[in-house]
């Protein structure tokens, strides 16, 4: 079985085609397009210009899994994309295309919470994870603590849906990790000044 991820609750714009077979998911494509250039001289991202962004992008992006996965859209069984928490205009780009794909195709159409969606990431990075495990999950403005199981889902011990804690986390840890940062310009001379 072959399923379509669609994802677009913030700013980037993604695609991925995922094999069932009998020893797990296999991932066989995934294709990211960034905006960063984009929000980037705005310091964060600008809900509205990434909504539109995506409008432009999702085709190419759906065009691209398939075409690294070597595939064709009618040949793709099941379509999953992301349905929320994120930003509601982005979120309509690829809900609004998948949903139009899977009618077209007459194949099952599946909503993923967002933050489920990361958690199990883990398990295409590292398959090997123990499993039940205590994460923290700090995405945008929902950071929640939650115990993950093996059959990808997970129960929430508690919840915050404050931007401070992700803030802090994209402003302070984030840029000396990495040389890019969604958080702007003057997000990583905060996280030096924090001496962390």
């Amino acid at each position: 079985m072959f399923i379509l991820g669609l994802e677009s609750s913030c700013d980037d714009c993604s695609a991925a085609v995922v094999e069932e077979t009998a020893a797990g998911p296999v991932l066989r494509s995934l294709v990211r397009r960034s905006q960063d250039a984009l929000h980037g001289p705005f310091g964060g991202v600008v809900p509205e210009l990434a909504a539109r962004e995506h409008l432009l992008q999702i085709r190419g992006t759906i065009a691209e899994a398939l075409a690294k996965a070597e595939l064709r859209l009618d040949q793709v069984d099941r379509i999953a994309v992301t349905q929320g928490p994120g930003l509601v205009g982005s979120l309509l780009t690829t809900f609004s295309a998948s949903k139009a794909m899977a009618w077209r195709l007459n194949i099952p159409w599946v909503g993923v919470h967002h933050l489920l969606g990361h958690l199990n990431a883990a398990r295409f990075a590292a398959p090997e994870l123990p499993f039940p495990a205590l994460v923290l999950l700090v995405s945008g403005g929902h950071t929640p603590l939650s115990k993950a199981s093996p059959a990808a889902s997970s129960r929430v011990f508690c919840n915050s849906s404050r931007w401070v804690q992700s803030l802090a986390w994209y402003k302070c840890v984030c840029p000396p990790l990495t040389s890019s940062t969604r958080a702007g310009k003057g997000s990583s001379g905060a996280a030096k000044r924090a001496a962390l």
